[in-house]
C-alpha cells in the first residue's frame, strides 16, 4: 500500500525536501482549498519522532487507521488533548483524552476521520504531509490552513 521511492530516481528538484517520499493511495482525500480529489499521490513527509511536542491544530498529520492498521490516512488535526470540539454533526461535544488528537478531513461530508472512529491516538501518527509531489501535474505544497472554523 505504501512505498518509498528510491533516490536515484527522482530529480534534484524534488530531493531539495531531504524527505522520503512515500506513495499514499487508497480512500480518497481532498485537499483544501480546492477540494480537488486525489486518490494517489506521492508526498513528501517529514518524520514526527515526539509526538506530543509537535502535534498541534491544522497539521496534516499522516497516521494508521485506528480500525484497519494496514491503512494509512492523512487528515488534519482539529483538536489536541485537553480540547473539547464540536463534532461535524453539530450536535454532540467531544472532549480529546490526553495522548490522543481529534481529526478531519477537508471535504468534511465525504470523509473517514474521527467523526467515524473518533479520537486517534498520537501513537498511530507516523509523519506529517507536506507537499504533493507525484505526478507533476499536481506539485503542491500543502496548506496548513484551516478549512473550517476550528
Amino acid at each position: 500500500m505504501s512505498e518509498l521511492i528510491p533516490n536515484q530516481i527522482l530529480p534534484d528538484s524534488i530531493l531539495q525536501f531531504h524527505r522520503p517520499l512515500q506513495l499514499c493511495e487508497g480512500r480518497l482525500f481532498y485537499v483544501a482549498p480546492s477540494y480537488e480529489r486525489a486518490e494517489e499521490g506521492f508526498f513528501s513527509h517529514q518524520t514526527i519522532h515526539q509526538y506530543e511536542k509537535l502535534i498541534r491544530r491544522c497539521l496534516l498529520a499522516s497516521f494508521l487507521c485506528p480500525q484497519d492498521p494496514d491503512q494509512k490516512l492523512i487528515k488534519r488535526v482539529i483538536a489536541v488533548e485537553g480540547e473539547t470540539i464540536r463534532a461535524s454533526d453539530k450536535r454532540r461535544f467531544v472532549s480529546v483524552p490526553m495522548g490522543h488528537c481529534w481529526v478531519e478531513g477537508d471535504h468534511v461530508t465525504h470523509s473517514m476521520d474521527s467523526n467515524f472512529f473518533g479520537p486517534v491516538s498520537v501513537g498511530l501518527i507516523f509523519a506529517k504531509a507536506s507537499h504533493i509531489v507525484w505526478p507533476p501535474s499536481r506539485w503542491q505544497k500543502l496548506s496548513s490552513y484551516a478549512p473550517r472554523d476550528v
